[in-house]
């Protein structure tokens, strides 16, 4: 029973953890709308805060860490899933853009 406790309490830290890494990619340079985020584009509580490239920079460095510590505490099969789960989002992203790009042409 504590085992299982233990596996839902990891799997739900690494979801937060994931949802709120995804705001971070969400601040876009000047002149963009943003870009892929959890919490939507254009960065949730990072909008309108004028980041700096510096400041851009550093905290996509500060996320992609503590996204690969987050995934050494996963057991292989949990990496798995995890991997999985991205290649997946990954290609229902590259479907819709191909969508959008498809009505802006018509």
């Amino acid at each position: 029973m504590a085992r299982n406790a233990r596996f839902i309490a990891v799997i739900a830290v690494v979801v937060a953890l994931l949802v709120a890494a995804g705001s971070v990619f969400a601040q876009g340079g000047p002149g963009r709308r943003g870009g892929r985020g959890a919490l939507g584009p254009g960065g949730g509580e990072f909008r309108g805060l004028n980041l700096t490239e510096a400041q851009r920079q550093q905290i996509q460095q500060f996320t992609e860490q503590y996204r690969q510590q987050v995934f050494s505490v996963l057991t292989p099969e949990q990496q798995q899933v995890v991997q999985h789960r991205r290649a997946q989002r990954e290609e229902r992203m590259k479907e819709r853009l191909e969508r959008f790009q498809q009505r802006q042409q018509q």
